[in-house]
């Protein structure tokens, strides 16, 4: 008689841990997919970054300005202001061009900063090639 008793005071033990356990684990969910998604941004920043660098340092005749254009126009599906940057180094052949492309990281945060760890961060990809003129 004495272990029935027992089990009618466990009743709501599955309750009281599942509300416990509840927070921790929503929290390392959404933390993953924030991270993955910031990770997905940098990606396609790294992308744009790149192909505007290659176009750069290939077509001879290409400016500065149609580099960032070009990059500007692979993140066009983002909601996101990006700041494009494009650098020649110079006209001979062993001059770089630098093409970097940046973004507040609270605002490519997907989900709310809550507690402010991508307050005063900027996510960043830079891309440098030789110049094959």
């Amino acid at each position: 008689m004495e272990s029935n008793t027992f089990l009618r005071g466990r009743n709501g033990t599955s309750a009281i841990e599942f509300a416990i356990i509840l927070p921790v684990f929503l929290l390392f969910l959404f933390g993953i997919i924030q991270f993955g998604f910031i990770l997905y941004t940098q990606s396609d920043m790294f992308n744009a970054a790149r192909e505007a660098a290659r176009r750069l340092s290939v077509d001879e005749t290409m400016t500065e300005s149609q580099a960032q254009s070009i990059a500007e126009n692979y993140l066009t599906s983002w909601p996101l202001s990006f700041t494009v940057t494009a650098e020649n180094t110079g006209t001979t052949g062993d001059d770089f061009v630098r093409v970097t492309v940046t973004v507040p990281m609270s605002d490519a945060a997907f989900l709310a900063d809550i507690v402010g760890l991508f307050e005063d961060r900027t996510l960043s990809a830079q891309v440098v090639m030789r110049e094959e003129g």
